[in-house]
């Protein structure tokens, strides 16, 4: 519904949510289904930027993946990876849509 009208969205997801991923090795991209965990560890180190923010029990900074394109030939849909400052292990995961916008801005 939200697609059909052009309307941007982030929607969280849970970690083994399948989605299909143009994966870039360097010499040649192939389009693979993996889970959203498995499709976060081919980020590369430059991927990761930090995100301060606050909510109401105060200040709050993240690491933010930034990004994993999916589907093979639309730029309109993204991985998003956010990752604790202090447990680099406890990683969310959701899924952008924005039909206007051609790349990902951090």
């Amino acid at each position: 519904m939200l697609e059909q009208r052009q309307m941007p969205y982030v929607l969280a997801v849970p970690v083994n949510q399948r989605v299909i991923a143009t994966i870039d090795n360097g010499a040649a991209s192939k389009v693979a289904e993996l889970r959203a965990d498995a499709l976060a560890t081919t980020l590369q180190a430059q991927a990761w930027k930090i995100s301060p923010g606050a909510d109401s029990r105060g200040p709050r900074v993240y690491h933010w993946g930034v990004a994993i394109r999916l589907l093979e030939s639309d730029d309109s849909y993204w991985l998003l990876v956010k990752r604790n400052l202090t447990d680099p292990d406890d990683l969310a995961y959701y899924l952008r849509y924005d039909p206007k916008c051609a790349r990902f801005a951090s």
